[in-house]
């Protein structure tokens, strides 16, 4: 399967993996979850971007990169895959203020191969970070 099709197929499943869970606990549906998963709206900014895959990824080599509705960069950062090789964290310094984020990830599986998609949410508020 060429990478094009694994992007491609991938970029659904954090689409779906949105619409499926929004207002619910996180599930695993597809190969990637994120917190704050994909539209949602969220009280106040987030501490940290939270990735859980179904796959086990390298050690490093991925990025997390958040924009703001004008496309400026907000936080960037290359998180480190956790202990279990299936999660990554990027803590998320920075003020974000109210309105919709768009995040844009890439990682690296532990077989090579070449992950990437994107998500959004929405800061409804810029109080009590």
């Amino acid at each position: 399967m060429s990478t094009l099709i694994r992007m491609t197929t991938l970029a659904a499943a954090v689409f779906f993996v949105g619409a499926a869970s929004a207002g619910s606990p996180p599930e695993e549906v597809g190969r990637v979850v994120s917190i704050p998963r994909n539209g949602e709206v969220v009280e106040r900014a987030p501490a940290e971007i939270e990735m859980r895959f179904s796959t086990r990824l390298r050690l490093r080599g991925h990025l997390i990169r958040i924009f703001d509705a004008d496309r400026r960069v907000r936080a960037s950062g290359q998180p480190v895959a956790t202990k279990e090789f299936t999660r990554l964290h990027m803590p998320v310094f920075g003020y974000l203020q109210q309105g919709r984020y768009t995040v844009e990830w890439s990682a690296a599986t532990a077989g090579g191969e070449a992950l990437a998609g994107s998500f959004t949410f929405v800061v409804r508020t810029t109080a009590g970070r």
